[in-house]
């Protein structure tokens, strides 16, 4: 999917109708709320939209806007989705608009917020000319829902995720041409319009653009501005354009990237406008890595990352798409790769395996040095989940994979946070599951590791009782996500869950984090999302910040981030934006910081942390013989220079991974260091 081509469509086409009344519903705040009415999808080219039969489709298909409807040949439904896009302001009402007829034939509306999809059969289109399905949104009544947290609630944007028109009990053709969708929204009235900003490949060479999405009708004047800086902050270009108009139509601010050999740009745009609060928007150019990647297997390296090479089809597309991402990976250091066995592709009949899609998996992983380790879930079609009989099924499932691949991967996961909803039954049951599948594994092999617990945060609750049930387990996994990164504070606390987990006879149990990360997605006007928004700058530090802290913790042998790529190109999606590059594979700058981390604490351990005052963080790393020592750093709240004793010439690294000599002075290196931006520093042999 291509972010510009989607932006340039629905930026342009969110044409909002005139007020509909003084005022909406109040917020939990208490603030005001306007309510007002604006276009979402004109069903144009760029929007990406596609069709699928539930199957055989006959004569059906989708050409531009006109969809052509064949329930003759066994088809039940004909389904259209288009690009993931959030929706602004927080939907009331949505209006989908068509011509023609389709007598007869039910008309099914999916909406999704984080995790959890919402579905409402609205009506059906039986009237000639041009004709509206109106629907009250999400959570109103009429509504269904699965998924996610599976509460009827909303947990962050909605977006529109799918159309179906149903067979019911008609077997006939139709014909519907799409007009549009309109919402109805409130919004605050401060804060009406959102900016993005990108960089685009142009004909005319890379240029950074600020687009505006606005719910307002009426245009607004104002001020953009451009400024372009480097890794340490200095500006290095600059752009104003004064009376600007701005919204409802397609409007498009650019600035060129300078020439250069750089590695790092940061490009911040603001729109000033009188009487709306529109937070700047970042773009960002980072460089490829210039080192070769080594494809050696290292199943010491603590480096992992969530790739999950299982989300690619295993079609010839998918296959070399897959490549691709793990040739990235490498690039980068990447060592151990999470990834999901899922039961129902490799057993989709009781007995019946096809190991073929996985096997693929593996090897593309091993070619490109990197582990695996397994994540086992979820329930097949065709077991009973939460039951016994569904348990037997599953460790049934599990020693058949293990054993199939036991000469390749020695560590599987039981289950993904069954503390949350991806397990909807007794949480009990969950150290039963665990129990039994431990056992089936080690038979399959005995020197498999299991990890378990798997849980959402450092739920010490779910953990002491899964241990007091009895379930046994060879590894703990958890995944630590947190708001704010305090990093002293999230060292104490991988400390304190090796302590919960410590065996009978008090020896240490590995403690590894298989999920952890921050969303670089673009705050807007809608209901609470469920991280804080951050800068590709800021996630850049946190990546760097989080690796380091987990390994100077002691027990944090293992760390995968969540996750390597992004999920979707909606940039108001925090879920879509979690990874550390784009979904075209646009290195974001946590690519080349992770890369940077990777290649300085390669082969290393803690030693010890280094007392450089209060307000830094600090700790040397060595290689298992005590040798080649690298020093990582940060300050806490101030820009301030730490002094290092030495009296041998350094090297400073950065996380874009330049690098420059420092020299002693009087004993002394002083290290330029910035809050919450780590560094490297290594002492020359």
């Amino acid at each position: 999917m291509n972010v510009r081509i989607l932006y340039a469509a629905l930026l342009g086409v969110l044409l909002a109708l005139p007020s509909q009344g003084a005022a909406g519903a109040e917020p939990p705040g208490g603030a005001k709320m306007e309510f007002g009415e604006y276009v979402a999808f004109r069903f144009e080219p760029a929007e990406g939209w596609r069709m699928w039969g539930s199957g055989n489709a006959g004569a059906g298909k989708l050409e531009g806007r006109t969809l052509a409807l064949d329930f003759t040949k066994g088809t039940t439904s004909f389904n259209l989705a288009a690009r993931d896009v959030s929706l602004l302001g927080t939907p009331r009402e949505i209006r989908i608009r068509a011509r023609g007829k389709a007598l007869g034939h039910p008309v099914r509306l999916r909406i999704a917020t984080h995790f959890m999809t919402f579905e409402k059969t609205i009506g059906q289109f039986d009237q000639d000319g041009e004709y509206d399905l109106v629907t009250e949104a999400p959570p109103g009544q009429g509504w269904k829902w699965f998924g996610g947290e599976n509460d009827g609630k909303i947990h962050g944007p909605l977006r529109i995720t799918g159309i179906s028109i149903d067979k019911a009990d008609r077997q006939d053709t139709a014909q519907l041409e799409f007009v549009g969708i309109r919402i109805k929204a409130d919004y605050k009235p401060d804060q009406a319009g959102v900016l993005i900003n990108e960089l685009r490949d142009e004909p005319a060479g890379k240029h950074f653009v600020a687009t505006l999405r606005s719910i307002l009708t009426r245009s607004m004047k104002g001020r953009v501005t451009f400024v372009i800086r480097d890794w340490e902050g200095r500006a290095i270009s600059e752009s104003v354009l004064r009376e600007t108009p701005a919204g409802p139509l397609l409007d498009e601010w650019r600035m060129p990237m300078p020439s250069g050999d750089h590695r790092f740009l940061e490009c911040e745009a603001t729109l000033e406008v009188e009487g709306q609060k529109i937070p700047p928007a970042y773009a960002y150019y980072v460089a490829p890595i210039e080192a070769e990647a080594d494809t050696r297997l290292d199943a010491a390296s603590p480096f992992g990352m969530g790739l999950y090479l299982n989300r690619y089809p295993g079609d010839p597309q998918g296959v070399q798409t897959m490549e691709q991402a793990a040739k990235l990976a490498s690039a980068a250091g990447v060592k151990w790769s999470r990834e999901d066995f899922h039961w129902s592709r490799i057993e989709p009949q009781k007995g019946k395996f096809d190991w073929t899609y996985y096997d693929n998996l593996l090897a593309t992983a091993k070619r490109n040095g990197i582990s695996v380790y397994g994540l086992l879930g979820y329930w097949s079609p065709w077991t009973k989940p939460y039951t016994p009989e569904g348990i037997e099924d599953y460790c049934r499932f599990a020693a058949a994979t293990v054993e199939h691949y036991r000469n390749d991967i020695h560590h599987w996961e039981i289950w993904n946070e069954p503390n949350i909803f991806f397990w909807q039954g007794p949480r009990d049951m969950y150290a039963e599951l665990l129990s039994k599948a431990y056992a089936a594994i080690k038979k399959a092999d005995p020197n498999a590791h299991v990890l378990g617990c798997s849980t959402a945060g450092i739920d010490h609750n779910f953990i002491k009782r899964t241990m007091e049930l009895g379930s046994p387990f060879d590894i703990l996994t958890i995944h630590p996500y947190r708001r704010v990164l305090d990093d002293q504070g999230f060292i104490n606390d991988l400390r304190k869950v090796a302590e919960l987990v410590k065996r009978p006879d008090g020896s240490t149990r590995p403690v590894w984090i298989t999920e952890m990360g921050w969303a670089t997605y673009v705050p807007h006007n809608t209901l609470r999302q469920d991280f804080e928004p951050h800068t590709q700058r800021q996630q850049a530090t946190l990546i760097a910040r989080s690796y380091i802290d987990a390994l100077a913790s002691g027990p944090g042998q293992n760390i995968s981030w969540y996750n390597f790529r992004n999920d979707g190109n909606d940039l108001m999606n925090f879920e879509h934006n979690m990874g550390i590059v784009t979904r075209d594979f646009r290195p974001k700058p946590a690519y080349r910081a992770y890369a940077t981390l990777t290649r300085m604490l390669k082969a290393k351990r803690i030693d010890k942390p280094l007392d450089l005052g209060d307000d830094v963080i600090a700790f040397r790393f060595v290689n298992a013989d005590g040798s080649d020592p690298v020093m990582a750093m940060w300050s806490l709240k101030t820009a301030r220079t730490a002094q290092l004793p030495s009296a041998t010439p350094a090297t400073l690294t950065d996380l874009m991974g330049t690098a420059q000599p420092l020299n002693p002075a009087d004993g002394k290196l002083l290290i330029p260091l910035q809050p919450g931006v780590p560094v490297f520093v290594t002492v020359a042999r």
